[in-house]
């Protein structure tokens, strides 16, 4: 499936800059040169801003292939003999990888390699799969959300519930503001989408995560709109109930 050029191009001028500030760890990379579009976001709103746009390219490209034929999601056979060649292939490096950097870079390899295998086959999957697990558990939502969106891509997986998961495990792990910042966001934004198809309980968990998250990267009026939105939800959840 071919992405909108658009969006292609605007994932790859961000990927790139949110790449020179979690991989080289503070060291410039003379290889690499920044589109002029970069300059005009700060450093510390990079992450937020990755993450808010692949989150929102998540579910427009769910929406253009929802009447395109994708592959199903591989049976538990098939995941589990790709997951241990998926562990073989890259066992050096799991183990190397300790801070957020190498999870980040592990991550975004894992999602590389996911490219240069038979589009929807469990090999893909899992990488990509894993990917996702690796970078959420990181705390990293905008490489998460990355993997999130080659998924939906490719295979027939619920949008919605796949990038809440994501949130929710990229807000439990998450350790710096800008990590928080960028769950809080990415999660407002979701969760009405969540509540608006009646998935009550997924939209509450996340914004209450959310508003964890905002709380502690002390964005306190984000936090105050997060709490707006869970009393929303609770009163649509109530509604839909009578």
């Amino acid at each position: 499936m071919t992405r909108r050029p658009a969006m292609q191009f605007m994932s790859h001028i961000l990927y790139i800059r949110l790449s020179s500030l979690t991989r080289q760890a503070g060291k410039p990379d003379v290889r690499v040169r920044f589109h002029p579009l970069t300059t005009l976001i700060p450093h510390h709103g990079l992450v937020l801003v990755m993450a808010i746009f692949l989150m929102a390219s998540c579910l427009a490209v769910a929406a253009e292939s929802a009447s395109q034929p994708k592959a199903p999601v591989p049976d538990a056979t098939a995941q589990q003999t790709a997951r241990k060649a998926a562990s073989e292939l890259f066992a050096d490096r799991f183990k190397l990888a300790k801070t957020t950097a190498d999870k980040t870079a592990l991550a975004t390899d894992m999602m590389d390699a996911a490219g240069k295998v038979q589009a929807g086959s469990a090999d893909q999957y899992v990488l990509l799969k894993i990917a996702r697990d690796v970078a959420a558990g990181a705390g990293d939502a905008a490489t998460a959300l990355q993997a999130v969106e080659r998924l939906l891509e490719q295979f027939e997986e619920p949008a919605a519930e796949l990038i809440g998961e994501t949130l929710l495990t990229a807000a439990r792990e998450a350790t710096t503001s800008a990590q928080h910042k960028a769950v809080a966001e990415a999660a407002l934004s979701l969760a009405g989408k969540l509540a608006d198809s009646d998935q009550y309980d997924t939209a509450l968990r996340l914004c209450e995560a959310a508003r964890s998250s905002a709380q502690r990267a002390r964005l306190y009026p984000l936090a105050k709109e997060l709490t707006a939105q869970i009393e929303e939800t609770k009163r649509q959840q109530l509604q839909s109930e009578d």
